[in-house]
């Protein structure tokens, strides 16, 4: 992941929106389709030699971005059908939304359907070794996907870092609660009332942090999410 290109990063996020996974098959469907001079008729007739059920309404739909939800098993059956490694369904440049709250980019993707993704230095661990390896890498990528987040998040990372969690456990807990981050929803609530002077403003500031912050704590606590949290005398105690 590339941290030097921030701005290049969200100019180009704004001039082009991530597409969901769904529209992304569908405009690669569409473009083999048209490169090896086939119908949507033509390709059905092709996956039906694989599943029975495939028809040219099907091809349409999934060329048009209705079917969100395509299964792994009609990539399979299209590969196949068509020749085409998977990575061809991820083809060209741009972000991907895979969930809410999750963008990546698509030769992310590729990578992952090749299986470039591997990390061969994780096979000669003993397997407890590969888990906690996995569990930090998550936290590292989360970190810089925070740090690069095109909203506000410096008392997002504040929290997670308090909490001992990683950032995006607050930015998650956050969007669920305000659908914005939670230096966002701070921001949003002071509003112009952050003209006075510094010291009052300082205050304001703090209060309110604290004050949402405690609403993401609850609702980690609720959905039974584990995090640390400051005692008597500095020292954490760990909420269940």
């Amino acid at each position: 992941m590339c941290l030097s290109n921030k701005h290049t990063k969200w100019q180009t996020a704004i001039v082009t929106p991530p597409q969901a996974i769904g529209a992304v098959i569908g405009d690669n469907l569409r473009r083999l389709r048209e490169q090896l001079q086939l119908t949507q008729e033509e390709v059905a007739q092709l996956a039906r030699a694989h599943d029975p059920a495939w028809d040219r309404r099907k091809v349409e739909a999934i060329e048009n971005g209705r079917r969100q939800g395509l299964r792994v098993e009609d990539l399979l059956v299209l590969a196949t059908a068509l020749n085409v490694a998977l990575g061809e369904f991820a083809a060209g440049e741009g972000e991907v939304r895979l969930s809410e709250h999750r963008i990546v980019g698509r030769s992310l993707i590729r990578a992952i359907l090749r299986g470039d993704h591997v990390r061969q230095d994780l096979s000669d661990l003993p397997s407890g070794a590969k888990r906690a390896e996995l569990f930090r890498a998550r936290d590292q990528i989360a970190a810089a996907e925070a740090a690069l987040h095109p909203a506000p998040v410096d008392a997002d990372l504040v929290l997670a870092a308090r909490l001992g969690v990683a950032p995006q456990v607050v930015l998650d807990s956050a969007y669920a609660l305000w659908d914005k981050t939670l230096t966002e929803e701070r921001d949003a609530r002071l509003g112009d009332r952050e003209q006075p002077e510094a010291g009052d403003r300082k205050a304001r500031r703090n209060k309110t942090t604290r004050e949402l912050s405690a609403l993401i704590e609850a609702d980690l606590r609720e959905r039974g999410i584990k995090f640390s949290s400051p005692g008597k005398g500095g020292k954490s105690t760990r909420k269940e």
